[in-house]
């Protein structure tokens, strides 16, 4: 049984309509499609430009710490060199001291000059104290940037994922090598206050006893003329 042209014509333009919403379904859907990939694509480049800082922030942690590690060598080589010093003026001092008081006893002349030898040389340790001072505050400037930078490094691997471990790891031996930096410079800074107090005890046992001696020195030139005075008019 054959159809009839004008069902036939109906059953046509049924199936155009019907073509024609799907076509239109399908062109949101696509649409819809298209802005979901624009919009993973912004997130994509969003993300590659936190990739991008975050990677040359790991490059600028990596060489603070290769100069904070040649600082913190620096400093143990300073402190070991102080130490040094310090020993080595110390039994100078103590040489110096035991040869003052012989000659103080005997009224020799000597004494001045060497009371000044000791003030010179104790002179240019604390020089070589004030030049240390400045490494400390050079290396406290850097333990700061490395515990700012460890930090940032850390919120930046937060928020980017698994990516971001090595980065965390970093962020990890930063702090640590921060709080090493840390008690290197507390130790050496303890170390410089004791020995300028000790040295400034020394200076002023040095100053009380030239006072001493130049004393003693003026009592024995009186009592010399005194003498010669009594000579010549006798």
């Amino acid at each position: 049984m054959f159809k009839s042209s004008k069902n036939l014509i109906n059953e046509q333009q049924e199936t155009i309509l019907k073509l024609t919403e799907d076509n239109d379904i399908l062109l949101c859907n696509i649409k819809e499609l298209e802005n979901e990939n624009n919009s993973i694509r912004k997130e994509l480049n969003e993300l590659k430009k936190s990739y991008t800082i975050l990677y040359n922030k790991k490059e600028k942690l990596e060489n603070i710490l290769d100069k904070s590690s040649d600082k913190i060598n620096n400093l143990k080589n300073k402190n070991k060199e102080l130490e040094k010093q310090y020993k080595t003026l110390q039994d100078f001092l103590m040489n110096e001291f035991d040869f003052l008081m012989n000659e103080y006893i005997k009224k020799n002349n000597s004494d001045k000059e060497k009371l000044y030898i000791i003030k010179t040389n104790i002179e240019n340790l604390l020089i070589k104290m004030n030049s240390l001072n400045e490494n400390i505050i050079t290396a406290k400037k850097i333990s700061d940037e490395l515990g700012l930078l460890g930090i940032n490094a850390t919120i930046q691997a937060a928020h980017i994922g698994e990516q971001g471990k090595s980065v965390l790891i970093v962020a990890d031996y930063i702090d640590k090598v921060s709080e090493s930096l840390n008690r290197n410079i507390n130790d050496i800074e303890l170390t410089l206050g004791l020995y300028r107090d000790e040295i400034q005890n020394i200076l002023q046992k040095i100053k009380t006893l030239s006072i001493s001696i130049n004393d003693n020195l003026k009592n024995f030139q009186q009592i010399t003329e005194q003498v010669n005075n009594k000579l010549i008019t006798k």
